[in-house]
């Protein structure tokens, strides 16, 4: 009987090591893509931040986490939570806030339960907006979008420069 060259031989260990570390980088990619997805809250089921989502903001970051939520309640008031990325100072000039649905245009719009002009944020700080959206007769669980509109400065050395974002934040009446 002939044997096999020790070469053609496969050795049980050595197939399992070179699978393992062929497979390790497509694990990691695996972990990395839903530390990600986690990161981004897309696989949140539980707590007011389920259900919100946003789009649009480019340097003012709406925060959504169960600590800090965006939230429309159904004695009709909204507030939702922003960071500044600007890495500047920014200082808020103006806000308008809409119920999308209904058309109603929010009043008695507040940061952080003072007025919005002139409004200072430091470099990665952050900030909350409160209004009243009084008419839009939504009941608890009803499907609310939110329009807001923020208009901030920047000063950079001694250039002022005037910002303007606008969104939608989207989520349940609570």
């Amino acid at each position: 009987m002939d044997e096999l060259p020790k070469d053609k031989i496969r050795s049980g260990k050595s197939y399992y090591l070179k699978l393992i570390l062929t497979l390790i980088p497509f694990i990691l990619i695996i972990l990395i893509i839903s530390f990600a997805l986690w990161q981004l809250g897309v696989y949140k089921t539980s707590g007011r931040a389920c259900c919100i989502s946003t789009t649009g903001w480019a340097k003012l970051n709406v925060v959504i986490s169960d600590l800090y939520p965006a939230y429309y309640s159904k004695n009709q008031s909204f507030t939702v939570d922003f960071n500044n990325y600007n890495g500047v100072d920014i200082r808020l000039m103006n806000a308008s806030v809409m119920e999308k649905f209904s058309g109603v245009k929010c009043t008695n719009i507040k940061v952080n339960g003072s007025d919005i002009s002139g409004y200072m944020v430091s470099p990665t700080g952050g900030f909350r907006i409160d209004a009243q959206c009084l008419g839009a007769d939504l009941n608890e669980n009803d499907n609310y979008e939110i329009l807001v509109d923020v208009e901030y400065d920047t000063i950079l050395g001694k250039t002022l420069t005037t910002h303007q974002e606008s969104s939608s934040i989207r989520g349940y009446v609570e």
